[in-house]
């Protein structure tokens, strides 16, 4: 498990994102046949807040709020990159 620092950009472990990171959205929906991006697709958002979820509290979720979209939604740490300024 990361410690939360934010410095393992690359791997992006959990708990790498803290309250108040800046974030893009990395992730898209797949299918065998096509990828299909959505409205996030390379959008900036910052993290409001971390839970775990899932089974046994197995996945690590941020709840986060997209500056273009005005819009906040629930993503797994596999939807999501961590800016660097």
């Amino acid at each position: 498990m990361g410690d939360g620092s934010g410095t393992n950009e690359s791997k992006n472990e959990p708990l790498v994102f803290k309250v108040g990171s800046l974030v893009a959205f990395d992730g898209f929906n797949y299918t065998p046949d096509f990828v299909m991006m959505d409205e996030r697709h390379g959008a900036i958002g910052v993290v409001l807040s971390c839970y775990r979820d899932g089974m046994m509290y197995r996945y690590d979720m941020y709840t986060v709020y997209w500056f273009k979209l005005a819009k906040i939604s629930n993503e797994p740490v596999e939807h999501l990159k961590l800016v660097s300024l």
